[in-house]
């Protein structure tokens, strides 16, 4: 659970949210999009360079949605409301809507006016793992990035003895000559 992800290190867009984060050059209607066990430490990363002395429940850092569901209405109404307010320790807030691909329309509704305008001390940022499903009103009024994690190529199919071996190398010949013969 909680070990650092080796891929994010080298992961140019993840590198370029950090600094333009640490540089205040993140816009403050922040869209992210990045599979879903990454999303965490990418989380804390961006936090560390806006938030003052950041830990796990800072007080200018606010969480509607999980790693489960999007946010209600409610929850949408509860940030507008909260991140309104001065910060407490530092000069930014940060407000975070996890499933953000997943907010119903009227949550999404309800989240429009602070996208567009934000408090000059917040930053909203949107949470996914599918930008595709993010509405499209909301789509519009946010910077986005998508982080990209190779994963690890699964060994399952892989050939297991000699034999497997020569019958993939056979095919994969024959898909290859096939190829051609379809060419001449």
């Amino acid at each position: 659970g909680n070990q650092r992800m080796p891929n994010l290190a080298v992961n140019v867009a993840y590198q370029e949210l950090l600094r333009m984060a640490e540089t205040g050059k993140l816009a403050q209607s922040q869209a992210v999009t990045a599979p879903m066990k990454y999303q965490a430490e990418i989380l804390e990363g961006i936090a560390c360079k806006i938030l003052k002395n950041y830990r796990s429940s800072h007080p200018d850092m606010l969480i509607i949605g999980s790693e489960q569901k999007p946010p209600s209405v409610d929850e949408c109404r509860y940030i507008i409301e909260n991140i309104a307010m001065k910060p407490v320790e530092g000069r930014s807030r940060i407000a975070v809507i996890q499933n953000a691909d997943k907010l119903n329309k009227s949550a999404g509704n309800a989240l429009l006016k602070l996208t567009e305008e934000p408090p000059s001390h917040a930053y909203i940022l949107f949470m996914m793992e599918d930008d595709r499903l993010f509405l499209p009103t909301l789509r519009s009024r946010v910077q986005s990035t998508v982080i990209t994690i190779a994963e690890e190529i699964r060994a399952e199919n892989m050939p297991q003895d000699a034999q497997e071996w020569v019958d993939w190398l056979t095919k994969a010949r024959k898909s290859t000559n096939d190829d051609e013969t379809i060419l001449t």
